[in-house]
């Protein structure tokens, strides 16, 4: 076997030895991905029946003092960091199509002028998978009309130099599972590698995902990703002490042409683990918890739709400007 950890930024990785006596563990050039599918069907209808499913011709009759609950006083963007990680759920509802907080106000009117306002003179970073992707494109194309300077498989950049604003989207580290099939080495590094790269005093506001890319994996495994994380944020945090650091958690869907990755039976190990191991930053890195939003849009799209993707985006928004 091939040890290749050292090469993969410190996270465990080994792969076959080549036979070919002219290769060696040196020449790891590309990667692609197998399905497997260890699980015999009664396992795979066990974790299926942890999928949450739509409730059908039910009437809910609501009676009250009140036509609807008294929005919070606290903006969204005064919020303490950890209260974040500790939010009780419903963290919000749905009324007139418009989410809202239970925790705080997200009193910002989202336009083109607040996204230019807030946003120049910044850097933004998002690490993920194509379900932060879209956050990107939502900013990069929609509100500021940033230009492309990159725009690779797996790392897009963009800046509007009138405004000072540069965007980045990276894909998270190994494994990837890229639907590409077939993919090079050295398109793919990891968060903690990305984050090194912010030089010092950079207005910087990062945002990271992990979720559909990382349910295949051991939760150990996973688990010694997010570890590589945070010693990537705390190094930012060292060089950049006002940099703003987001997480953004798992959305609930139900649509997989793996029918065995049940993201409800996963997702509450992905939170688990995030919480434990970026505990002792909890004052420095808000959570977003899209669970309920994407629950209460009844969102069942591995990719949510445009409207949903808005929705959070807004969010994030109500939670970073003014702080």
């Amino acid at each position: 076997m091939c040890n290749l950890t050292k090469a993969n930024y410190d996270n465990e990785l080994y792969c076959g030895r080549p036979t070919n006596p002219n290769l060696t563990c040196t020449d790891w050039i590309t990667m692609h991905d197998v399905v497997t599918k260890l699980i015999d069907k009664n396992q795979v209808k066990f974790v299926r029946s942890f999928l949450h499913k739509r409730l059908r011709n039910i009437v809910v009759n609501i009676s009250g003092d009140n036509d609807v609950v008294p929005v919070p006083d606290k903006p969204c963007h005064k919020r303490s960091s950890a209260e974040t990680w500790n939010e009780e759920s419903p963290t919000g509802f749905y009324y007139h199509t418009k989410w809202r907080r239970c925790a705080c106000n997200n009193s910002i009117t989202l336009s083109r002028k607040t996204f230019v306002d807030f946003l120049q003179n910044h850097h933004l970073l998002f690490l993920g998978d194509s379900n932060i992707l879209s956050w990107y494109w939502r900013i990069q194309r929609n509100m500021i009309n940033a230009k492309v300077t990159t725009d690779g498989k797996y790392l897009k950049m963009a800046e509007q130099r009138d405004l000072n604003i540069t965007m980045k989207w990276a894909s998270h580290e190994i494994p990837y599972y890229s639907a590409e099939g077939k993919y090079l080495r050295k398109d793919i590094k990891c968060n903690a590698w990305h984050l090194d790269q912010i030089p010092q005093g950079k207005n910087s506001v990062v945002v990271i995902h992990y979720t559909y890319h990382v349910i295949r994996i051991m939760p150990k495994v996973f688990r010694a990703h997010v570890r590589s994380l945070k010693h990537g944020l705390k190094r930012l945090f060292e060089r950049n002490s006002k940099a703003k650091v987001f997480i953004k958690g798992p959305h609930s869907s139900n649509t997989s042409s793996l029918i065995f990755l049940a993201v409800d039976y996963n997702r509450k190990v992905i939170e688990q683990i995030l919480y434990e191991e970026l505990r002792e930053l909890h004052n420095k890195v808000v959570y977003l918890d899209g669970w309920d939003l994407t629950t209460g849009m009844e969102n069942v799209d591995l990719h949510p739709k445009e409207n949903t993707v808005n929705d959070m985006v807004d969010d994030f928004m109500g939670h970073l400007c003014g702080r």
